[in-house]
């Protein structure tokens, strides 16, 4: 039900399914926590979203691809608002936790649109010791070597 609601973009109907669920007493799923994310990515919900990122972690819950988009989305939307909502300059740490949650994420595209646009004072500290991406174990070297080719001030310990 709330996958569908979320494929209708009925948001505030798929949060109230959600809300009813856990006040019956029912955990979440996969597929509940996958729509849950996805609307909180989408209205900006991100008081739920941290606390569904925090089930996520408490129960073990593996961070499939399906998952991992959902908190991808979650967490793009909390840097748009960041910087279009609350009219915050994002810093070169805040984007290198972007770009390596993208990364990690599998999302090389969209991890190279990021570093593409931002200000060029801030690629060029954009370091190794600042985004991980390349090193990450989960990652292949072949991804890492991809988008370690779009900075220029990288060190490579």
């Amino acid at each position: 039900m709330i996958n569908g609601y979320v494929q209708l973009r009925l948001f505030r109907e798929a949060l109230e399914i959600f809300a009813a669920m856990q006040t019956a007493g029912f955990l979440p799923n996969h597929a509940g926590i996958v729509g849950d994310l996805t609307v909180c990515g989408f209205v900006g919900a991100l008081d739920q979203g941290r606390w569904m990122h925090a089930y996520v972690n408490k129960k073990g819950i593996i961070l499939d691809t399906m998952l991992s988009i959902a908190l991808v989305t979650c967490t793009q939307s909390a840097f748009e608002a960041m910087k279009n909502s609350y009219r915050i300059q994002p810093g070169v740490q805040h984007y290198g936790c972007l770009v390596d949650l993208l990364a990690r994420a599998g999302m090389l595209e969209e991890a190279k649109n990021v570093v593409t646009e931002m200000r060029d004072a801030h690629r060029t500290r954009l370091t190794s010791r600042t985004c991980s991406c390349w090193k990450c174990c989960h990652l292949q070297i072949a991804i890492g070597k991809h988008l370690k080719s779009f900075w220029f001030d990288c060190d490579d310990d």
